[in-house]
């Protein structure tokens, strides 16, 4: 044996090795071929009744999915516009908060914004004292 002969093994043992790599992807091609024609000739064999009804349950199945299919997209629309009324309604709060902010900042500082135009605390308490006078006058009556 030479040395040009353990060369030419190493290649025999690569070319064996692609073989059975290429005999397995046949058998399995050639297991999807005989399924399809099994499927093909079970087909051919049936007679014209079973094929109708073979037909109408998957007319039937494809219904229902059609169905499953609508009501879904009714569910998803709902859903997206309760999702838009959401968005907008928070959308709204933050505007009310944002108008509100300056308010709270002010009042942090012990500053607010007078609700009357009272320029001290003794004007709006003799106006209030005169309001409930002419209220007690007005139920004795």
């Amino acid at each position: 044996m030479s040395l040009g002969d353990l060369f030419r093994i190493s290649e025999f043992k690569n070319t064996i090795q692609k073989s059975k790599v290429e005999i397995v992807q046949l058998e399995e091609t050639i297991d999807k071929l005989k399924k399809q024609n099994n499927i093909k000739l079970s087909l051919q064999q049936m007679k014209p009744e079973q094929l109708d009804q073979l037909i109408n349950s998957k007319h039937k199945t494809l219904d229902e999915l059609d169905k499953q299919i609508d009501f879904a997209d009714k569910k998803r629309i709902n859903a997206l516009s309760e999702i838009e009324k959401q968005s907008d309604m928070l959308n709204e709060i933050k505007a009310d908060i944002s108008d509100l902010s300056p308010d709270l900042e002010m009042s942090s500082y012990g500053l607010y914004q007078p609700q009357y135009d009272f320029s001290d605390s003794l004007g709006y308490k003799d106006r209030l004292q005169e309001i409930r006078d002419q209220q007690k006058k007005s139920n004795q009556k």
